[in-house]
């Protein structure tokens, strides 16, 4: 889908492959040549006491830095993915809900070109009648107001089916549509998908993987700067030419820095803080009585907690726990059971019991109430 939004969204993912191909990289080799001994007084005036060194030198990465570096780079891509990942559902959804308006609306404007043709037929009618002095020439104005009423609902109608077909056009970055008209059908039925079904695709829901992926990529940044703390050596070898003995010798040598401090104590202290911000961040709790949600809650991951039958029980609870999480789904079942068996005094007691109850939630100011 050439959608605009999905283009930025697909050249971060490439970004983030590029990113994890970076990260895999080992650090590039050093060719030193150092010159000692010249140019100064005495035997030291020309070149020919000089000494000349040609080193190779290789960084050497300790603690698994490389390997932490990629793992790390693989979980941002694979973030990136799954933010790609919902948003494709999201503007596939929207997409669909265009689709379904401007089908709507065409059938809508098929059904009001019907209704003009109607009122067109039933004025040519009683315009006869009217000629013939069967009917009231009232009858005949009468007529003539339905059928502008059915013009200008018609022409309201084939104004909202533009609109809508640009909107759907604009999906694929389009400014005005290419296509007339859209297939479909509205009567169709689908069969809904059984509860089972329906929990097994729980967790493939993008916004619901990446809460795992997030924390283990906070973790992943987490080793990866503790890993920082321990030094690189930095290994050596080369020839030497002795200038003034015409004799030339091999040298060796190792790199290490003294940690006398962890210099990247600071980074590994904001990682360690990231980590615990998504664990709090992933902190739900769901209060229901019907065994549907409890075992629903459980599976996307909430923490499930018991309260008495009754909202004041369920409220006492919430009251309770505010302070531990940061989501909380609380479900109320007798609105519904009361309603299902038929007694309607007392799905209102149940109903008029839960509207009692939200001032009590309101009290709690939270962020969002649905």
């Amino acid at each position: 889908m050439r959608n605009p939004e999905l283009a930025v969204f697909s050249w971060e993912v490439r970004a983030q492959e590029a990113q994890a191909l970076q990260a895999g990289l080992r650090p590039n080799p050093e060719l030193g040549l150092e010159v000692e001994n010249f140019g100064g007084s005495g035997e030291l005036s020309g070149f020919d006491g000089s000494e000349t060194t040609i080193a190779l030198s290789q960084l050497v990465e300790l603690a698994g830095k490389r390997g932490k570096r990629q793992r790390l780079a693989d979980l941002d891509r694979t973030l990136a993915w799954w933010d790609y990942e919902a948003r494709r559902l999201d503007v596939w959804t929207e997409v669909t809900k265009a689709f379904v308006r401007v089908l709507a609306a065409q059938q809508r404007v098929v059904l009001a070109t019907d209704l003009v043709q109607v009122a067109e037929q039933a004025l040519a009618n009683v315009a006869r009648r009217v000629k013939a002095g069967a009917v009231s020439p009232v009858e005949e104005t009468r007529a003539r107001v339905e059928l502008s009423t059915s013009r200008l609902d018609l022409r309201t109608l084939v104004r909202t089916l533009t609109v809508e077909r640009k909107r759907l056009a604009s999906f694929w970055g389009a400014t005005s549509p290419r296509f007339t008209q859209v297939a479909g059908t509205l009567e169709q039925t689908i069969v809904t998908p059984s509860l089972d079904s329906l929990l097994s695709h729980v967790q493939q829901n993008p916004d619901v993987a990446r809460w795992a992926t997030e924390l283990q990529q906070r973790e992943a940044d987490l080793a990866l700067q503790r890993a920082f703390g321990t030094p690189d050596i930095k290994l050596g070898g080369g020839f030497r030419w002795l200038g003034e003995a015409s004799d030339y010798g091999f040298v060796l040598g190792v790199a290490l820095p003294i940690p006398t401090s962890d210099r990247n104590q600071g980074a590994s202290r904001a990682a360690r803080y990231r980590v615990a911000e998504v664990r709090v961040e992933q902190r739900a709790a769901a209060i229901a009585v019907y065994p549907m949600y409890r075992g629903l809650a459980r599976l996307v991951g909430m923490d499930v907690l018991d309260a008495g039958q009754t909202i004041d029980d369920q409220m006492n609870r919430l009251e309770a726990a505010w302070n531990d999480y940061d989501f909380f789904f609380v479900h109320y079942k007798y609105t519904d059971s009361t309603g299902e068996d038929g007694d309607f005094p007392a799905k209102v007691q149940r109903t008029e019991n839960v509207d009692a109850a939200v001032p009590r939630i309101t009290a709690l100011n939270p962020d969002v109430l649905i």
